[in-house]
């Protein structure tokens, strides 16, 4: 349905993205993100294809916003779903796809991108080795 209204309506893609961006801002928060998370970076996915082939400036600005403010925090959770997996599994490769479709689009943002993720990295007492396989 978010697919659709987002596909359909584009009117309505600014107060869409907002949202979005609030939604998984929330998720990175938690411990174990809300199931959906996965199926809202799916939408993210086809948004960030659109926002990438755009060269302005203020689309360049919401990039870099995107990838370090909402994208590079969801890394964060170190829940574990059945009490081994990480939480981040279930939506992993949604978030990878969006994360690389930015960095392509504006290579400038790799290294504040890599110093996140370094210090999103679970700790040897959190020993969570499948979050780092990931």
């Amino acid at each position: 349905v978010l697919h659709w209204a987002y596909a359909s309506a584009p009117e309505l893609r600014p107060a869409l993205r907002t949202r979005i961006g609030h939604a998984l801002v929330r998720a990175a928060g938690l411990a174990v993100p809300p199931a959906g998370t996965s199926y809202v970076l799916d939408v993210l996915v086809a948004v960030t294809a659109g926002v990438c082939a755009r060269e302005d400036e203020p689309s360049r600005d919401a990039r870099g916003a995107l990838l370090l403010h909402v994208l590079l925090p969801l890394h964060r959770p170190a829940g574990k779903v059945d009490g081994y997996g990480p939480s981040i599994a279930a939506y992993h490769k949604q978030l990878v796809q969006c994360e690389v479709q930015l960095l392509r689009a504006q290579p400038v943002l790799l290294p504040r991108a890599l110093a996140e993720l370094g210090r999103t990295w679970p700790s040897e007492r959190e020993g969570n080795s499948a979050k780092e396989v990931l």
